[in-house]
């Protein structure tokens, strides 16, 4: 603040995925969620997060936190067989992702091809890494740098992302969002994210209205 600041901006705290053996990288960064709704233990709890939040504004200065929509952490990926007509085919688990196998909630916890339901489900683009950057399907529905893409234009993910994001501004008192990856996710997601009407679960601008927040800022990567 005396620096002039007026906001501080935070990675996302999310639960993340630790250790990713298939690819060797370990993070703490919060761009690898398990549950979009619970604190890292490496950050503290969310009564820190909180204290943060109230510090903060007692001092009249905003909170604004770093999300993810397009994507979860590397939980599976596929082989060079894989097949746009066959989810199953060459899919891999990644079974030493720490400190789970998969995400733990629901419904990104459906990541499973070979599982009937979980194909049905529909809950991520069924892809492998991108591999044309050139091109705007790939950059919408592969997977970026592994990471598992999420099918953003299925009304239940829709739901869950907006229930996830509008926690934290019930939760923490966040006043603002930076989100990640934004060029990887089809416009028309972020009308329904900031907009939805949904009567149980609307868009993150009602329910930032709700707690007092009548100019909630969303910013995109």
């Amino acid at each position: 603040q005396a620096l002039g600041a007026t906001a501080v901006w935070v990675t996302p705290p999310v639960r993340n995925q630790w250790h990713d053996p298939m690819l060797g990288y370990w993070g703490y960064h919060g761009y690898w969620a398990q549950h979009f709704k619970q604190v890292d233990p490496h950050l503290g709890s969310l009564g820190d997060y909180r204290r943060l939040s109230d510090a903060l504004h007692r001092r009249g200065m905003y909170l604004v936190q770093d999300i993810v929509v397009n994507h979860t952490g590397n939980h599976f990926e596929y082989g060079p067989r894989w097949s746009p007509k066959d989810p199953a085919r060459d899919y891999v688990p990644n079974p030493r992702s720490r400190p789970a196998a998969a995400p733990t909630q629901s419904p990104f916890d459906l990541n499973d091809p070979r599982k009937p339901a979980h194909r049905r489900a529909a809950i991520y683009h069924w892809t492998p890494a991108i591999r044309d950057v050139t091109r705007r399907d790939e950059e919408l529905d592969f997977q970026t740098s592994g990471l598992d893409d999420l099918n953003t234009e299925n009304p239940v993910v829709r739901r869950a992302l907006r229930d996830s994001h509008g926690w934290w501004i019930r939760e923490a008192g966040v006043d603002a969002f930076r989100v990640d990856t934004a060029y990887h996710v089809p416009p028309a997601f972020f009308e329904d994210f900031i907009h939805s009407r949904d009567r149980r679960v609307p868009g993150i601008a009602e329910v930032a209205r709700r707690t007092g927040r009548r100019d909630f800022l969303v910013f995109g990567e």
